[in-house]
């Protein structure tokens, strides 16, 4: 992590990048490049996309179908809907 980086975390630690937010959801970088075209909302910090995790969670929420599905299966679920597999 470069040392700009260090200090975005720790002054805005509600926000991820998106290989932090890759590891969090369990889903390709690119996966979540598509989202965010898809309408994912994101922050663009100069050339740093920034996710702000509450906001993942309450877009990712929206794709859930029934049950009490974990976040892992509703991200599958919603990746094969959008005829995506990672």
């Amino acid at each position: 992590m470069s040392g700009q980086n260090a200090i975005l975390n720790k002054i805005t630690p509600d926000f991820m990048t998106l290989d932090e937010l890759s590891a969090y959801c369990a889903m390709s970088k690119m996966t979540l490049r598509r989202w965010i075209k898809d309408g994912m909302p994101y922050f663009r910090f100069g050339r740093s996309i920034r996710v702000k995790v509450s906001d993942f969670d309450a877009w990712v929420s929206r794709f859930r179908s029934s049950g009490n599905a974990t976040k892992e299966q509703v991200l599958a679920a919603w990746s094969k809907a959008a005829g995506r597999s990672e």
